[in-house]
């Protein structure tokens, strides 16, 4: 919802009102309500969202590529309104690193403020929630992934701290959780689980051949784009200085 900015005039033209708004709520907004990327929301957009359980997905690598502005996670997570981090393919490093993203929304959304104690930025747990908890329930997961609870199914994945915690020095009284978000990479994982199954482990995926993969991905880029393709990238160059 609202990804672009004449995405908001098109919803704003053709339902009358903004597409977020109580007028324009149409019943449509509740708890199963899910809105991507959601750049161009307001205040009561936000209150409406929070009133009514609403979550949003945020792409803060994919906003900073395409140039179009970022939702106010800050505001939307102070309000109550469920968030969670997605990544859709347009990593800042091209590596879908998560750790990565985490760690660019963390910085990212620290608000601007003289007055440091009535604008706490997102703490490491905030943040981390936003890939577990939060994100458990944008997909309908809630309460069956993305926390290890009883009853609940075994998704998780270990993080080896050798690397984390070594050189130079780390204070002892440093929160694991911000040397995670501050220093964690993809490559410190060690073993995921999904549901008790390990599909990785001493970093090397279990039971897939990773060269296998990537041999068969470049055999299918050296044929080419097809006509179709062809015509479709064409048009999609000449519709660029509209967009």
């Amino acid at each position: 919802m609202s990804n672009w900015y004449f995405q908001l005039e098109i919803g704003v033209h053709m339902v009358v009102c903004p597409p977020c708004t109580p007028d324009g709520d149409f019943g449509l907004v509740d708890e199963n309500l899910v809105l991507g990327y959601a750049v161009f929301v307001n205040q009561s957009d936000i209150e409406l969202l929070a009133s009514k359980h609403g979550s949003i997905t945020h792409h803060a690598s994919y906003n900073l590529v395409v140039r179009n502005g970022f939702t106010t996670v800050y505001f939307l997570h102070k309000a109550g309104v469920n968030v969670s981090l997605r990544m859709n393919g347009k990593s800042i490093n091209d590596d879908e690193d998560p750790f990565m993203e985490i760690r660019m929304i963390y910085y990212l959304h620290r608000i601007t403020d003289f007055n440091l104690v009535n604008s706490p930025p997102l703490s490491s747990f905030d943040i981390l929630k936003m890939t577990t908890v939060n994100a458990a329930r944008v997909c309908y997961f809630e309460g069956v992934i993305g926390a290890l609870k009883p009853g609940m199914k075994a998704d998780l994945l270990l993080v080896d701290l050798d690397r984390i915690m070594g050189n130079p020095w780390v204070s002892p009284s440093i929160n694991i959780a911000d040397l995670l978000i501050c220093r964690g990479k993809g490559a410190d994982v060690n073993t995921v689980m999904v549901n008790s199954n390990i599909i990785i482990e001493n970093h090397k995926f279990y039971n897939i051949n990773v060269d296998s993969v990537y041999d068969e991905v470049r055999e299918q880029v050296k044929k080419g784009i097809d006509a179709k393709q062809k015509e479709l990238a064409e048009m999609s160059q000449k519709l660029k200085p509209y967009s």
